[in-house]
C-alpha cells in the first residue's frame, strides 16, 4: 500500500511539476558604462521577424533597427545625455536596460577600471507552480493519514 502511494505521489508531481522557463526575451547593450558620446549596441531579442524596433534613452528616441529571421533586432547609437544613471527600453518587448554615462576623463573613461553590468531578469512572479506543489503535497498527506488509521484499526482488531 506505502509502495502504491509513493508512486502516485512520483506520478503526481511529474504530471503537475512546472515547465521550465528561460529566459529568451529581453534586450542587451554592449557596455552598460560608457562616457558620454560613446557608440554602443543596442540589442532587442524575441521580437516579430521584419518589424522596426525603436529604442529609447529615458523615453527620448535613440535609433531603431529592423528585426531578423531569428527576431533580433541591433542597431548601434550614440550615448549623447547627461551624466548619471539611464534607461534605455525598445518597443519590442518590456526590457528596461540600466546605463551609466560620465563625462569624458571620468569615470568609465579609458583606463579605468569598469564595474559590472546590469543583472538580468531572471524568474517568474508567478505562484500558480508553487500552489500546484502545495496542492499535491496536501493531498499526498491526507492520503497517509488515511492509510495509517486505516492500518492502526486493522491491528486494534486483531490484537
Amino acid at each position: 500500500m506505502i509502495r502504491r502511494m509513493f508512486i502516485l505521489g512520483a506520478l503526481a508531481l511529474v504530471a503537475l511539476a512546472p515547465a521550465a522557463h528561460a529566459q529568451y526575451g529581453g534586450a542587451s547593450v554592449s557596455d552598460s558604462t560608457v562616457t558620454r558620446g560613446d557608440t554602443v549596441t543596442v540589442t532587442a531579442i524575441d521580437c516579430p521577424a521584419g518589424s522596426t524596433v525603436d529604442f529609447f534613452l529615458d523615453g527620448s528616441p535613440l535609433g531603431s533597427a529592423v528585426a531578423d529571421a531569428g527576431g533580433t533586432a541591433s542597431a548601434d547609437v550614440v550615448i549623447d545625455t547627461t551624466d548619471g544613471t539611464h534607461q534605455i527600453t525598445n518597443s519590442c518587448n518590456d526590457a528596461v536596460l540600466s546605463i551609466t554615462v560620465s563625462r569624458p576623463g571620468g569615470p568609465g573613461a579609458a583606463g579605468v577600471v569598469r564595474g559590472p553590468g546590469a543583472l538580468p531578469r531572471t524568474g517568474t512572479d508567478s505562484s500558480l507552480p508553487l500552489t500546484k506543489i502545495a496542492v499535491v503535497l496536501i493531498a499526498a498527506g491526507g492520503l497517509l493519514i488515511v492509510v495509517a488509521r486505516d492500518r492502526s484499526k486493522k491491528t486494534a482488531t486483531t490484537a
